[in-house]
């Protein structure tokens, strides 16, 4: 209707996942051919039960995995071999940073670019353009149409986040219903559906369901913690398991540990009388950190002001540290185009800090343009492999699913399922030794109260469980990562459910 050269719909092949995955160089360590050994048995496994799925009475799928498990690759693959030539993949995210990390794993294991014919890439803040042809470049396009192929997502492959794909389903306007289309028969992907509010687990399911039932889309949801929100579900059979032995994958953290636990004094208090407990002043934290032996260190917090105050106190206190994101902006007067240059700009930001300073400091908040934090997502990852040390404070952002791996992380007190995902962040490679997760209960700078309770006593409070079920798992102030993952995940989606 609006006259558009609709690209015809040829998928990419799932066999570019296995070409990519054998181009990987080969571990060195006993622990990490382990745990290589296991990724290919649950990929594997995957594959040989997609007939099955196909065949089932559902076309509701789960792929439970540890974090590092490779969930993406697992399960992209699997969406490739279940979209028919008719049909499309949908991959959404709670997150954009979650979404751009995937986009540059796709890009580089499929060979693709975000404004090729098969290859769309749409959420509130990209460059959403999509070509009607793969040699479009070499004529004029009109970049209204461009945009409009690109948002109603025909590409065989969309990239795209929970609000975009759940708008589109239930949003009042014909921009954003005009992708309900593309959603016939596709297979959707669901990341990390524990990070949607509790509060929108009863619409998500509705939405789910008529999906299921009146597009006959197949929605799989993938990740370490699956929410009980599909008990919700009022039409659907029960999911059909793709990883059903997932628990072997769990054990391996008993015997192969990467992390453990260690729950700081304030949150000990808070577990014992939460209603008289003082949360750990900002500056007494950041002296932990800057006493710390490790110095790829990752702190993540619940506000942006906690953030940026943790960021100021550990460039202050730091001898000689610089902050990565300063360095960033004067990078920048040295290009005329910030797009063309990712790599260029990431190599002279590299160059400047190594010159400069012997510590760096990066935040990491949403307040930072796509652009800006892939830059410095890129920058930092080469850092955690160099001996420089970096420290990195994040809000949310970087705890679900961004591919980073530090020597230490702390985390502010937050639900059971953030704590588990931040630590997904820390010792990712299995190294020799056995890293911490420290949870803390920080003050917040503004209002001198717990951030944690000003950030998740929103309707529904998710801090009851979440005490309620470190209170019966801690030892002494630790828990072990394979009793954190398992038994104390259960505890706390039971305990949400019932209470």
């Amino acid at each position: 209707a609006a006259g558009l050269d609709i690209p015809s719909v040829s998928g990419h092949s799932p066999d570019l996942i296995d070409s990519h995955i054998n181009s990987l160089p080969s571990s060195t360590t006993d622990s990490k051919q382990q745990l290589n050994a296991l990724r290919e048995k649950a990929r594997q496994g995957v594959a040989h039960r997609l007939s099955e799925f196909e065949h089932s009475e559902t076309n509701l799928g789960t792929i439970t995995l540890p974090t590092g498990f490779g969930k993406t690759l697992t399960g992209v693959q699997a969406a490739l071999t279940l979209a028919d030539e008719a049909s499309r993949v949908v991959y959404a995210f709670p997150y954009t940073s979650i979404l751009d990390q995937t986009d540059e794993v796709l890009q580089t294991a499929l060979n693709i670019q975000p404004t090729e014919p098969g290859y769309t890439v749409h959420h509130h803040l990209s460059d959403t353009r999509t070509l009607p042809r793969s040699n479009a470049r070499e004529h004029a396009i009109d970049d209204a149409a461009a945009e409009l192929l690109a948002e109603t997502w025909h590409a065989p492959l969309v990239l795209t986040t929970f609000v975009q794909l759940f708008e589109s389903l239930a949003g009042p306007t014909n921009s954003q219903g005009v992708k309900l289309s593309s959603l016939q028969d596709a297979v959707v992907l669901l990341d990390e559906p524990q990070a949607l509010p509790e509060r929108w687990w009863r619409f998500i399911a509705w939405t789910v369901d008529l999906l299921n039932r009146e597009f006959n889309t197949t929605v799989i949801f993938m990740t370490a913690t699956q929410p009980r929100l599909l008990e919700y579900l009022p039409y659907t059979d029960n999911p059909f398991e793709l990883v059903p032995d997932h628990t072997q994958y769990f054990d391996f953290l008993t015997h192969s540990p990467r992390v453990r636990y260690r729950l700081d004094n304030s949150v000990q208090r808070y577990l014992e009388s939460p209603q008289t407990a003082s949360s750990r002043p900002l500056t007494d934290a950041i002296s932990e950190v800057v006493s710390a032996d490790e110095k790829h260190v990752l702190s993540v917090g619940n506000t942006v002001a906690s953030v940026a105050e943790q960021g100021s106190q550990l460039l202050t206190r730091l001898d000689g540290a610089v902050s990565l994101n300063s360095c960033l902006g004067s990078v920048y007067d040295e290009f005329t185009s910030a797009h063309a240059y990712h790599e260029q700009i990431t190599d002279r930001l590299l160059a400047r800090v190594s010159v400069d300073s012997p510590t760096v400091v990066a935040i990491l908040t949403s307040r930072l343009r796509p652009l800006d934090r892939s830059i410095l997502l890129s920058a930092i990852r080469r850092l955690l492999n160099s001996e420089i040390p970096i420290y990195v404070v994040s809000t949310q952002l970087i705890e679900a699913g961004v591919d980073v791996s530090f020597e230490q992380v702390y985390r502010d007190f937050a639900p059971l399922p953030s704590l588990i995902q931040t630590a997904g962040r820390c010792n990712r490679e299995f190294g020799d030794n056995v890293s911490d997760v420290v949870v803390w209960r920080l003050q917040s700078p503004e209002h001198g109260t717990a951030t944690a309770d000003i950030i998740y006593r929103d309707g529904y409070n998710l801090l009851s469980p979440t005490r309620e079920t470190l209170q019966s798992m801690a030892n002494s102030g630790m828990i072990s990562e394979q009793k954190m993952a398992v038994d104390a995940s259960e505890a706390y989606f039971r305990r949400l459910h019932t209470d």
